[in-house]
């Protein structure tokens, strides 16, 4: 399938949004209660949070858009949001994998693709067009965190020349998630 990535905007929060909906707790370790990552989605991932990221400059958000569907318009299949200058957070050893570094890091909040668009080579395409974006614009580094136990990610992530260099914790309900911080080169 076609996939076309261009940069969100103004607007752009209500498909997020709902594409989110979709995503998100696929990527939470097993067990998670629905409804709490649901309540997570409504809270953290609203269409005006959404909206509040793209009228900030430090937020960049890519969208992934599947083409064609009916009426000739591309349908959003995926979406990525990167924070420049975004220091590294985490454990000790992930704070020293940046330190004394020239250039900006910046962080990659957020990718996250349909599930009827995984393994077409979407995520990677993303991916991509995120490190591309971050290089572009000056940074030298690219870091993220993921669920320690979401292995179909930590794969990926591997594969694509993230390795692991600390650890995070994430917050969500009631319960704190272990997160693995990542981190490239560009």
């Amino acid at each position: 399938m076609p996939y076309e990535i261009v940069p969100a905007v103004p607007g752009d929060g209500p498909s997020l949004h709902a594409l989110a909906a979709v995503t998100f707790h696929d990527a939470c370790p097993p067990g998670t209660d629905r409804a709490v990552s649901d309540a997570h989605v409504a809270r953290e991932l609203s269409a005006e949070r959404f909206e509040s990221w793209l009228a900030d400059p430090r937020y960049h958000l890519l969208v992934l858009l599947a083409s064609p569907v009916e009426q000739g318009k591309a349908s959003p299949a995926g979406y990525a949001m990167l924070v420049q200058d975004e220091p590294i957070r985490g454990t000790v050893p992930a704070k020293q994998a940046v330190a004394g570094h020239r250039g900006a890091t910046w962080f990659l909040s957020k990718l996250y693709v349909h599930p009827d668009h995984r393994g077409t080579g979407a995520a990677s395409r993303l991916l991509e067009a995120s490190k591309h974006l971050a290089a572009e614009s000056g940074a030298t580094r690219l870091w993220l965190t993921v669920n320690q136990l979401n292995a179909r990610a930590n794969a990926f992530y591997e594969r694509s020349g993230l390795g692991i260099v600390g650890t995070a914790t994430f917050p969500m309900g009631n319960m704190v998630h272990d997160d693995f911080v990542r981190l490239t080169r560009l």
